[in-house]
């Protein structure tokens, strides 16, 4: 599994989330529904290791520290900004990713 391909495929499908939990398909929230984009479930270690791949090291610091981190990273037209929550509860860790759309990059108001 791919994480910059779930990005992209975020973007295609004009999605407002990416969910990625551990023993779940990864799912898209598109038009207020959550379908699967996967047929294949990742482990908890597997989910982990996707996620961390596009934090920084102290991101990923802070994330083993309090089991929870929140970031964004800008990806380019048409997806300028992407803001992530990670969380570990009850020893399940969940991925949530919301995108905006936008023909411009974000400013620091937005």
């Amino acid at each position: 599994m791919d994480f910059e391909k779930l990005l992209e495929l975020m973007c295609t499908k004009k999605a407002s989330d990416l969910f990625i939990t551990a023993e779940r398909p990864p799912a898209l929230k598109v038009d207020g529904k959550i379908i699967d984009v996967s047929k294949t479930s990742p482990s908890e270690e597997q989910s982990l290791k996707l996620v961390k791949s596009i934090m920084t090291q102290r991101q990923r610091d802070d994330f083993d520290n309090t089991k929870e981190c929140n970031f964004a990273i800008s990806l380019g037209a048409p997806c300028y900004l992407t803001k992530f929550r990670d969380s570990c509860r009850r020893n399940s860790f969940t991925y949530a990713a919301n995108r905006r759309c936008s023909s411009r990059p974000a400013s620091a108001t937005d």
